[in-house]
């Protein structure tokens, strides 16, 4: 009997050397891979995140989320910038906001000056649109539909046009208690400002006017 062995694996040898590469660089790439998400996690878990923020002031929502006034100051474009952040505090997920709620809620914001019972709302940019005519867009982030899972929180911002003197509001916010005594500082030189171009005359005279008339 003439034995064929030795043939028959010489044949199949760059075949079996193959499988193994592959299968080496198969293992080689899953450590890799399970090592960078492991850093990116780590790193995310020790960087300070906005949650880490301490607030002006929170108030609770109607949904059971949390909002905190995180920053009011005023930047060299003499605007008003609100940043605030909706947090669940809780163990259960929470909507905050639905699409129509969201989209809306911008234009809902509101300021008053106690002392001179005038009201500011959230200012606006003008831009030249596609048909030839102006448009005005709210000079403030855009909110989505919002969901937080436990732990979880998201910022956004708006700017308001107020007098150099106003240095006192109360946030007046959709489904929350008027949140009083919020004192307006000078931002950091260092903070960029949330600029999306500058305010029209229209919102900086027309945002106030008597509280009287809200």
């Amino acid at each position: 009997m003439i034995d064929r062995t030795n043939g028959i694996l010489s044949r199949f040898a760059p075949f079996r050397r193959g499988v193994e590469l592959a299968l080496c660089l198969s293992i080689a790439l899953m450590f890799f891979t399970t090592t960078a998400r492991a850093a990116d996690d780590a790193a995310a878990a020790a960087a300070p995140g906005d949650a880490a923020a301490k607030p002006l002031a929170s108030e609770e929502l109607g949904s059971g989320a949390t909002l905190d006034v995180v920053r009011l100051d005023r930047h060299g474009d003499g605007l008003i910038s609100l940043e605030f952040r909706f947090r669940n505090p809780g163990k259960e997920k929470i909507k905050v906001v639905n699409w129509d709620a969201g989209r809306d809620l911008p234009g809902k914001l509101y300021l008053i000056d106690e002392a001179a019972k005038s009201k500011y709302t959230v200012a606006k940019v003008k831009s030249s649109s596609k048909k030839g005519g102006e448009q005005e867009t709210l000079l403030a982030s855009r909110v989505p539909m919002v969901d937080l899972e436990p732990g979880q929180s998201q910022s956004y911002w708006a700017k308001f046009a107020g007098p150099a003197e106003l240095s006192k509001v109360t946030l007046y916010f959709p489904d929350a208690p008027p949140i009083e005594n919020l004192a307006i500082s000078a931002a950091p030189t260092s903070a960029p400002a949330a600029d999306a171009g500058t305010a029209s005359a229209s919102a900086a005279t027309g945002s106030s006017r008597s509280a009287g008339g809200m």
